[in-house]
């Protein structure tokens, strides 16, 4: 069934930001939504729960439940959720995967992506909300180098990698394997988005990337923070000829 509802929910609903051109808090048509930049402020624009990561990520969950509501949408509409955040402790992962989890379900992808500070004082946390069809099937993959997380609806896919940087070649090999049992190549890629850290950075503009239009000078310096390079993309089942 075509669903035709067009999604624009005005800037300053939730919070006030000091910006001279404020953007729509959500934006998209029927399931196909997406929000950017929702932090733990105020109406007023003050940092609410500064410096405490865990209370800054349940104040999001409720800012974007909240989003999803006036749109019309809910929590089975979540395909990912992509958390920028100040790690703060060795249990951070966890804590927020968990968090997230509970608010918005096993299948919604959370994409953890560790910065060293943000523009914000006392702000540890910002979350990007992407909505689309209800997922068909779920699937994972993981070895000693890498970790692939794959949801695919009807139409398209979204994907999640870990690797270390030091196997980034064969993490694509296998990739591209893992891909192959589901119908998709590198000309299903439509959007490609990679994060490493300063000391990883090297290896990561100097490989190949998934998709056939990658621009290694694109990716993301995830600072000094240690982990995997992480990468996310968004997969179409049918691509314009």
């Amino acid at each position: 069934m075509n669903d035709d509802r067009t999604h624009i929910l005005e800037f300053g609903k939730l919070s006030k930001m000091a910006i001279d051109v404020p953007y729509s808090t959500l934006v998209g048509k029927g399931v196909n939504a997406w929000s950017c930049g929702q932090l733990a402020l105020s109406r007023a624009a003050q940092v609410l729960a500064s410096g405490d990561l865990k209370a800054q990520a349940e104040i999001v969950c409720t800012y974007l439940e909240q989003i999803l509501l006036a749109s019309d949408l809910d929590v089975t509409n979540v395909r990912r959720i992509v958390v920028y955040f100040v790690r703060t402790g060795s249990t951070d992962d966890r804590v927020l995967q968990e968090l997230f989890a509970a608010r918005f379900g096993v299948h919604t992808m959370v994409d953890l992506i560790p910065l060293p500070r943000f523009y914000y004082d006392g702000i540890e946390l910002e979350c990007d909300l992407f909505c689309g069809a209800p997922v068909t099937h779920a699937e994972q993959e993981s070895s000693a180098t890498h970790r692939f997380d794959l949801c695919m609806t009807a139409r398209d896919a979204w994907l999640s990698i870990a690797s270390d940087a030091t196997a980034l070649a064969d993490t694509l090999s296998a990739l591209r394997v893992f891909l192959a049992r589901f119908d998709f190549d590198s000309s299903n890629v439509l959007a490609e988005h990679w994060m490493a850290s300063t000391e990883d950075l090297p290896a990561a503009i100097s490989m190949p990337g998934l998709g056939e239009g990658f621009d290694a000078l694109a990716i993301v310096n995830a600072g000094a923070a240690p982990g995997p390079v992480r990468g996310r993309f968004r997969l179409l089942r049918d691509v314009p000829v």
